[in-house]
């Protein structure tokens, strides 16, 4: 976990006799994390990363008349990543 510094923490609580003690390991944040992490990576492989956020100042200015409007590019919504996973599974 060393190389891992942003990985929470994960804890064992010990209950009962010395010699026949209970233990309780404290993994619920450690799960999340990984699979949060899992399947982050297993989206960007799929589909790719997903569009970083434009910067502020690249919000384009409105239409005139004589000028078409900018395309927007396509945001997929959380369908659009369902379906690309299931459509490229074996």
């Amino acid at each position: 976990l060393a190389d891992h510094p942003d990985a929470p923490p994960v804890g064992i609580d010990f209950r009962g006799p010395i010699n026949n003690p209970v233990r309780d390991l404290r993994t619920r944040e450690m799960e999340s994390y990984l699979t949060r992490r899992i399947g982050t990576a297993v989206l960007n492989q799929r589909i790719g990363p997903g569009p970083a956020a434009p910067p502020a100042a690249a919000t384009p200015a409105p239409a005139t008349e004589a000028e078409p409007a900018p395309a927007v590019p396509h945001v997929p919504t959380p369908e659009d990543i369902m379906r690309g996973i299931f459509q490229n599974l074996p």
